[in-house]
């Protein structure tokens, strides 16, 4: 599978910031200074505009630096976005039903 154009393979061992300079979002160049600084795994969901999809990202410490984990789950985001859209438009329907059955009772 590749991400962003790349064999994962040919990542390993390579610096994040010179391979991806323009796909280092604020957020997710804190939760590297975080996994760092308490030696603890980091986790962070990010829409990437420039691939157009959404990933999850693992950044956990090690000996040597970071390992970071990419997983592509736009699916999984856009059946959510779908998932939350439908509950709304369903609570739409209830609040309009339990105010015309108000309406009705005297």
């Amino acid at each position: 599978m590749q991400i962003f154009g790349c064999a994962p393979d040919s990542l390993i061992g390579r610096h994040i910031w010179t391979e991806f300079p323009a796909s280092i979002s604020q957020s997710f160049h804190q939760a590297c200074r975080a996994a760092m600084q308490t030696q603890q795994p980091v986790f962070i969901e990010e829409y990437d505009l420039a691939q157009e999809r959404w990933f999850e990202n693992r950044v956990h410490p090690t000996m040597d630096g970071l390992s970071i984990f990419l997983f592509d789950i736009t699916d999984r985001k856009e059946a959510e976005l779908k998932a939350g859209r439908h509950y709304a438009e369903l609570q739409t329907i209830f609040d309009i039903s339990r105010h015309l059955q108000q309406l009705e009772t005297p």
